[in-house]
């Protein structure tokens, strides 16, 4: 009685491992990823269901060593949408401050370069 070959070639073993360091990589990328934000998904749903109100971040403050504060509060859902424009805005302002300061790096950093050339 004959037995069914396996047609594939010498190779497809070596191939199939291969692909096995990237697929992993991949897989736990994704995992690490999506996990911790799901983890936050259900601790704001569980929250939700218990109190009936949203954790929200609130301000920001410094203390006399210069150490941030973060402090979170829970408002109604309601009042999320107002609170987070007020944040976006901030966050805004501080982004285009930080656009701004790391342009004038790199601007710092070309004229060095194109100084030493031209000398």
């Amino acid at each position: 009685m004959r037995t069914h070959k396996d047609k594939s070639g010498p190779l497809s073993g070596v191939f199939g491992q291969l692909m096995a360091v990237p697929y992993s990589f991949l897989t736990g990328f994704v995992i690490g990823l999506v996990l911790p934000v799901a983890a936050i998904g259900a601790v704001v749903a569980g929250i939700r269901l218990v109190t009936g109100m949203v954790p929200f971040l609130g301000e920001v403050s410094m203390d006399e060593e210069g150490g941030r504060t973060l402090s979170l509060r829970l408002v109604p859902p309601e009042q999320v949408g107002d609170l987070y424009a007020g944040h976006k805005e901030q966050i805004g302002g501080d982004l285009g401050k930080m656009k701004a300061e790391i342009e004038a790096i790199l601007q710092e950093a070309q004229s060095r370069q194109a100084g030493p050339e031209e000398a």
